[in-house]
């Protein structure tokens, strides 16, 4: 019996790969040479002289203050906007704890009812079999009342 494989990859294109592995690739070399830069011992004058293309290149490069400069700003940056999503998050996307989403979805049947003895005989002595959801500061009234 012939085993039959299949291409899981036939048709797709892998120009998205490609791009993000040369924007990837791209990116460790950038901090690969900065970081080179930022800790090579400088070149006196008379040794410059004599290097000819790479003193030519070398022209080229930013000074070394300004590549640490730039580095502690991207540092400083990354950081600013990891402690600005982190406050984000946990300041508006997080809900309150006596907010109804954080029990319940939006397709629940939340019971609601303003008598509390009509409340505990039908439904906190009860199951309610996943048809109903309890409101739970109603149980932890229950629970924790004196």
């Amino acid at each position: 019996m012939p085993n039959k494989r299949t291409n899981v990859n036939m048709g797709k294109s892998f120009s998205r790969e490609y791009f993000y592995w040369s924007m990837h690739f791209a990116a460790i070399t950038v901090l690969s040479l900065c970081l080179i830069l930022t800790f090579l011992p400088s070149i006196d004058k008379s040794t410059k002289e004599s290097l000819g293309l790479v003193n030519f290149c070398a022209d080229l490069l930013p000074n070394r203050r300004w590549l640490l400069v730039f580095e502690c700003t991207v540092l400083m940056s990354m950081m600013f906007t990891y402690m600005g999503l982190l406050m984000y998050n946990e300041d508006v996307l997080t809900k309150n704890l006596d907010d109804i989403t954080t029990i319940i979805d939006k397709d629940g049947n939340l019971v609601i009812t303003n008598d509390t003895k009509k409340f505990i005989q039908d439904f906190a002595q009860n199951e309610t079999s996943g048809i109903a959801d309890l409101p739970i500061m109603d149980v932890c009234q229950i629970l924790y009342a004196d």
